[in-house]
């Protein structure tokens, strides 16, 4: 059973109903975005997704496990989901013309797993260690003034925030316990460079300028070291 689309630009989550489609071809559209519960159609086999203008996958997509062929040729696409390596029936992976980053070209321009599966760990390991390092970074560079309204953008409950105000711990101290809170509640969901780009948003929004010219710097270093 085959299903192929042309000229539009949002697909319907009830496409994703379809769970003995074996073939899904939605080439040559104006797509941002794949369905994000695409990963019910376990039957899929062959995605064809070709010329259009996605920027990013949705986790659901790696429990394809019978996904034998996948071409996204020519969309936006950054980035790959750490766990792209889940879709171990994969022999064919076609990700040409995509401003790739994260694996960059290079690695992807074989159309094979394996390089871009060992990519994708190396980055998480060293996204999840340069996260670690910005996470003790941040703590000195937030003035008393400023605590209260990056406890707020990190999205501390109002009552967390006086009760850290009020407490006798030091300035840094309570910092880090506000970051942990926003590790545990904000972060765990997201895989290391995504709560490192969340974390820049928040340092941004709460006018902390000068840590998050810092962290940015860091970051461009980092990744022109990283292959």
């Amino acid at each position: 059973m085959k299903c192929w689309t042309t000229g539009i630009k949002n697909l319907p989550d009830e496409l994703c109903n379809l769970t003995e489609l074996r073939e899904l071809d939605i080439s040559y559209n104006a797509l941002t975005s794949i369905p994000a519960n695409i990963g019910e159609m376990k039957n899929l086999e062959r995605l064809v997704a070709a010329y259009n203008k996605i920027t990013y996958l949705p986790k659901s997509l790696t429990t394809l496990t019978n996904l034998l062929s996948i071409n996204l040729r020519g969309n936006a696409l950054t980035s790959l989901p750490t766990n792209f390596g889940q879709l171990q029936s994969l022999k064919e992976i076609d990700l040409n013309e995509n401003p790739l980053v994260r694996p960059p070209k290079i690695v992807c321009e074989g159309g094979t797993l394996t390089p871009i599966v060992q990519y994708l760990k190396y980055a998480y390991e060293k996204d999840k260690k340069f996260l670690k390092k910005v996470l003790q970074l941040i703590p000195n560079h937030v003035s008393p003034e400023d605590f209260g309204y990056f406890c707020a953008k990190l999205h501390l409950p109002a009552s967390d925030i006086i009760a850290l105000e009020k407490s006798r711990l030091e300035l840094k101290e309570k910092i880090k316990e506000a970051l942990q809170w926003w590790e545990n509640n904000r972060a765990s969901t997201l895989e290391p460079a995504e709560a490192l780009d969340e974390l820049i948003r928040i340092l941004y929004k709460a006018d902390l300028y000068g840590i998050t010219s810092i962290i940015k710097s860091l970051r461009m270093y980092e990744h022109a070291i990283r292959f």
